[in-house]
Parts: structure tokens; C-alpha cells; sequence
């Protein structure tokens, strides 16, 4: 890994999040918090090698349109990067890439109670690593980064998603997501969501469901035939995902699990406080920029 005090940049470690009582990963974080800070050519580095592993992982996704789409959102209010390296080789083998946007439920109503920071983005990793705890720590350790810089606000995250078995794997890493198999919400909820999707840039596809949007990308090798032979044997939030969609191309669904909210919010929602895993162990280094970006 080349040496980034070049560009005025000090990796210093979170010592907080790494506890010590766990056998060695072969992984670990580094945490950006303002991307567009880092020099230009740090920039396009670092873009470069993350999307070895999107080409690899996606379809239908040039690298300018992943660029302009994933790094460069004229209306996010925060822009963060987690990486994901290999001990040893410091190779990043996966990444999440975040931009917060504030959000008001309702118009001209600029209390607390309806503002929501609303995080989105992509996740990724290279396939060796896959299945193998990282995306778990990686979770955890997103969710706790975004309530630490936001400890009294609505906080949610706004995904789409185009594959079952990536909306399956959502639910057993968050319990409180929207929509869900066999439940229902009321129209200001569902309004929330698709208008927030709209304003990122999504168009609605509401003819099955009112969150399906136009998404630009696919994850590469869905075999839906053998999803619809063995539908009768597939979990339920699967076959959720499946009537929900058809399995249309760039048909996605839009998702909102939900991380922090607060008591009389304006939606209406359950009141939820997260709560720091205990597991959660892993070792992080924050970047600081020292010099002005070149």
C-alpha cells in the first residue's frame, strides 16, 4: 500500500472499536469521511481499484456512470467510504460508499421530528470473501459510525435492490426493514420512501408495487430460472421479493431499514434506539487530511 502522508493524509486507529478478545481477522477498515476532501489523483486511485471489484460484481455499470452516480452527489449533505482490507497485502477487497441526505417528511415542518438523515450507496466485495463474517462487521460497523455522528436523529437507510437473495441477506442483518413480508404501511410511510427515491434520482415503476424504481445496474449472475423452479423451497422474504418485482430487468425494490428512531416522530413510526453489538470488534483507521487537496 503506498505511502498516503504524501498527499497529507494520517491514518490514525479507532481504538474504541477493537476490543481485543478475538482471534486475528484477516481484514480490517478504513474509514474516509469526506472523499471529495482527498486530492484529485488520490481520488481517482482509489476509484480505480474499487471498480475492479464492481466490474466484477455488476453489470450493465461503465465506470463514469459508477463514478458519477456512487461518488459524486451534488445534494448529499455527508459523502463516506469504508474499505475493506486484506491483512498483509492491505489489497481493498471491498468497499461501502454512503452519502447522507437530510430529508423532511412533510413540507414547511422543519422540527426534529421530521427530519431524517436518510444514508444510501453501494456495497461491495470480491467473492473469495464473501460469506466470510466481513459483511456482517462491516454492518455493524457503518450503522455505528452513522449513530455516533447523528445520536438524536431519525436515522434510516434508503437501498434498491434487484435480487432476492440480497434482500434476503438484508433481513438477517436488520430486523426493522421497509416493506416486509406480511405487513402493511400507511400512505404517508410508503409516500416518504418513494419521494426520497425520487429525489436521488430514482423513476417509479409502480405497477406492481408503489416502491419499485428503474435501477442502472444488476448484480451479475442471477439465474432466475432456477429461482422460479425452486420458488415453493425459498424463504419468505424471497418469495416476497419475487412477487413483489417479477424479477423485471433493472426492476428494483426499494428498502429502508431503519436504525434510530425517535419517539413522536412525524411518521408515525415505532420508537427504536440502536444498541452497539456487543461483537462488534474490528480494527478501523480513520483518515485525516492534513494538507489542502491537489
Amino acid at each position: 500500500m503506498e505511502d498516503f502522508r504524501t498527499y497529507g493524509v494520517e491514518r490514525i486507529q479507532v481504538s474504541e472499536l477493537e476490543i481485543n478478545n478475538s482471534l486475528p481477522k484477516n481484514y480490517y477498515f478504513d474509514f474516509i469521511e469526506s472523499f471529495l476532501s482527498l486530492p484529485k489523483i488520490l481520488q481517482h486511485s482509489l476509484l480505480k481499484e474499487i471498480y475492479e471489484i464492481v466490474s466484477v460484481l455488476f453489470a450493465d455499470y461503465t465506470f463514469e456512470l459508477f463514478c458519477s452516480k456512487e461518488f459524486f452527489d451534488s445534494k448529499a449533505t455527508h459523502s463516506i467510504l469504508i474499505l475493506i482490507r486484506q491483512t498483509g497485502s492491505n489489497k481493498i477487497i471491498g468497499f461501502n460508499k454512503e452519502h447522507l441526505h437530510e430529508r423532511y417528511a412533510f413540507e414547511n415542518d422543519y422540527r426534529e421530528s421530521n427530519k431524517y438523515i436518510c444514508a444510501s450507496g453501494i456495497v461491495g466485495c470480491i467473492p473469495e470473501f464473501q460469506g466470510k463474517r466481513i459483511l456482517t462487521d462491516l454492518n455493524y460497523l457503518s450503522t455505528y459510525l452513522f449513530v455516533n455522528n447523528f445520536p438524536q436523529n431519525n436515522l434510516v437507510i434508503l437501498d434498491f435492490y434487484t435480487n432476492p437473495i440480497s434482500y434476503y441477506s438484508l433481513h438477517k442483518i436488520s430486523k426493522n426493514i421497509i416493506p416486509s413480508p406480511g405487513k402493511s404501511y400507511s400512505k404517508k410511510i410508503l409516500d416518504f420512501i418513494i419521494q426520497t427515491a425520487n429525489f436521488k434520482g430514482y423513476k417509479s415503476l409502480p405497477f406492481r408495487h408503489p416502491l419499485m424504481v428503474k435501477e442502472d445496474h444488476l448484480i451479475k449472475n442471477m439465474n432466475k430460472q432456477y429461482l422460479k423452479d425452486n420458488y415453493n423451497k425459498l424463504p419468505k422474504e424471497m418469495k416476497f421479493f419475487i412477487d413483489t418485482t417479477g424479477l423485471e430487468p433493472h426492476a428494483a425494490l426499494t428498502c429502508m431499514p431503519i436504525i434510530q428512531i425517535l419517539k413522536d416522530n412525524s411518521l408515525g413510526l415505532e420508537e427504536i434506539y440502536y444498541d452497539k453489538p456487543k461483537d462488534l470488534d474490528v480494527k478501523v483507521f480513520r483518515w485525516v487530511i492534513n494538507n489542502p487537496k491537489i
